[in-house]
């Protein structure tokens, strides 16, 4: 029967991200162990209060070492805390969220080493069938020794994961795996500032001066570079901060820099305020962590507009145009950029997110943006300029790189969704090097892409076209960096676009679709509907019954075959069925050709007819002479 006093349903004040993270650790962890550093801990009760309910219905339990029982039992005789935690264990082992675990350890052994030699043990017997260890402590020595055991070769087993209680219950990463470490080798030689320890969640930061503190609420997201947490008390901040190599002098002065441009433009979301940690020296940038910026609502392109079916679930109403909208509005943002002598760098679907609507653009990951002689080091394959490939620096972007990079953006946004222009005839980065683009524009190419590509293709305007050739082929006349279309080119180009879609100057009404099903109709064509299929295809590509239905050349070539007696396959198609008109044969050809045809009549020199033919042929030769 449950203790009255216990509360599993305790209403909390941490965001419900956090909240779920936190309950899919516990639930995910085979075995949970706590010792008494933690138990001791008034954070750790919130944890089970909070936790409870979901612990039961997942079946889990909060195992505490015998030695670590006889710990809290000696102390609590003069300690409070400890008297109180074991009244609070009572409590959960009646509501079935804890238990004793016996680790055989002599009476003098050191909780500390008792404690690591039973996860020793299990990982030691859970070999065949490795078992998650979820530790929780406050020590961290003894963390840091049970993380080691992990890159252990000598020793196999589940992973040993070490958390601490943080404030509301909230799990939370042990400081020493935050403290500031070396440089990674991959990382260029750069000082790296001061800074105690880097702060996680429920931790506090401050801005230069210290007047203001932030709390640090949920961990939203986590990258290579950076962790994204929410702000508590504002829902519409963000705070980014840096993991422990990457807290370096040239990061903070990018990110001053950043902070002080006179651009409010909510489509961007730059640095706001720099964020700095704990420390004890005052030299300029110490315990710089990180920055804060607004949130940003929506999507990456790469994970919607990029894949067709997402973006038919996510926009079912979308069309050709609407993206048209979203390639001016990239584009109005990037003009923006350019003039205030900024760079994206790294330009992709994975740092444009896209909103309800088209016009709603969002560009992320601005603190990667190249600002005065700071560059970038941050690419995505597909999108790199031929000649950074080339070259043994490839962060020195420049304005044409950026105009490489939005020709291929613009080419997956508005042609092929997400498919680089590069993707056909080998490897893609080969292909990019060598400008083997496979669309062609006057004379066939040596590539040809599959359908529905080129029929993507085939749907664009001219104008469209003659862009994306010239500045992606290396045939192209616009193909060497220093000639290749500006930001204001493409936006006319666009913007020309735009408004045939609005005066429905719009030939084929098949080049509404984002995935056509076939090649443009131009103007002066018909187009018929298929009887079979129900698409929509040009005259000149298909034939009319008698009976006055059109069907297209795909459906025609249709055929079956069937065996006939000699074992020769018979080929009846559609063709033979609606034009022609004639029945299926039950012969083949040759078949057929041997049954019809008449029958030959052998006969003989002595044969009477032979005779008398001879003869009348000597009396006719007498008749002439």
């Amino acid at each position: 029967m449950m203790n009255p006093s216990f509360h599993p349903a305790t209403v909390s004040t941490v965001s419900p991200a956090l909240e779920q993270r936190t309950l899919n650790e516990l639930r995910k962890a085979h075995i949970i162990i706590a010792d008494h550093t933690v138990i001791q801990n008034g954070s750790c009760e919130e944890l089970l209060n909070r936790f409870g309910s979901g612990l039961r219905r997942y079946g889990k339990k909060v195992l505490v070492p015998s030695t670590t029982m006889v710990r809290l039992k000696q102390e609590a005789c003069t300690d409070p805390a400890a008297r109180h935690a074991l009244e609070a264990l009572s409590k959960f082992y009646d509501y079935g969220i804890a238990d004793k675990m016996e680790d055989n350890a002599p009476a003098d052994t050191p909780e500390r080493d008792a404690v690591l030699a039973l996860i020793v043990l299990i990982r030691r017997t859970s070999d065949n069938h490795p078992r998650q260890i979820l530790l929780l402590s406050e020590d961290e020595e003894l963390m840091q020794e049970c993380a080691r055991l992990n890159s252990l070769h000598s020793q196999r087993g589940g992973m040993v994961i070490v958390k601490r209680i943080g404030r509301n219950g909230i799990l939370c990463q042990p400081a020493f795996l935050h403290k500031s470490a070396p440089a990674s080798p991959s990382l260029p030689a750069d000082t790296l500032l001061p800074l105690d320890v880097v702060p996680v969640e429920g931790d506090e930061v401050w801005d230069v001066g210290r007047t203001t503190s932030i709390h640090l609420g949920c961990r939203i997201g986590s990258g290579g570079e950076a962790d994204i947490y929410e702000v508590e008390g504002y829902p519409a901040l963000l705070a980014k901060i840096y993991h422990a190599d990457h807290h370096t002098l040239s990061r903070w002065q990018k990110v001053e820099k950043l902070t002080a441009l006179d651009w409010d433009d909510p489509r961007v979301k730059k640095p706001l305020l720099t964020l700095y940690g704990s420390t004890a020296e005052s030299t300029p940038g110490a315990g710089f962590c990180g920055f804060l910026m607004n949130t940003a609502q929506g999507i990456p392109l790469a994970e919607t507009v990029f894949i067709p079916h997402q973006l038919e679930q996510d926009h079912p109403d979308w069309n050709k145009y609407h993206l048209v909208l979203m390639a001016i509005a990239i584009l109005d943002v990037l003009f923006e950029a350019h003039r205030r002598g900024l760079l994206v760098g790294d330009l992709s679907g994975n740092n444009i997110l896209v909103g309800d609507t088209p016009d709603q653009i969002t560009f992320v990951d601005v603190d990667s943006w190249c600002v005065g002689h700071f560059n970038t080091e941050v690419e995505t394959e597909g999108f790199l300029a031929p000649e950074l490939i080339r070259t043994s620096h490839p962060d020195q972007r420049t304005l044409e790189s950026e105009y490489f990079s939005l020709a291929v953006l613009l080419f997956e946004l508005l042609v092929t969704p997400g498919r680089s222009p590069y993707a056909d005839g080998g490897d893609l980065l080969q292909n990019t090097l060598e400008g083997r683009f496979a669309y062609p524009l006057h004379a066939d190419s040596d590539i040809m892409p599959p359908a529905p590509f080129i029929y993507c293709w085939s749907h664009i305007p001219f104008l469209m076209k003659d862009l994306f050739y010239q500045t992606l082929s290396a045939n192209g006349a616009r193909y060497a960096p220093e000639k290749r279309p500006t930001v204001q080119e493409w936006r006319r180009a666009c913007v020309t676009w735009k408004r045939m879609f609005d005066t429905d100057h719009i030939a084929d009404r098949e080049s509404y679709r984002i995935l056509p099903t076939r090649h443009k109709i131009p103007f002066g064509s018909k187009a018929v509907t298929c009887a079979l299929c129900g698409k929509s295809v040009e005259q000149d590509y298909s034939r009319q019954a008698a009976d006055g239905k059109w069907y297209c050349r795909a459906c025609l070539n249709i055929a079956v075959e069937t065996p006939c007696a000699c074992g020769a396959p018979i080929r009846y198609s559609n063709y033979d069925l609606y034009i022609r008109r004639i029945p299926c044969p039950e012969h083949c050809a040759e078949c057929t050709a041997r049954l019809q045809a008449p029958p030959r009549v052998t006969v003989s020199r002595n044969h009477p007819t032979h005779a008398s033919l001879d003869q009348l042929l000597q009396r006719n030769k007498s008749d002439t002479l």
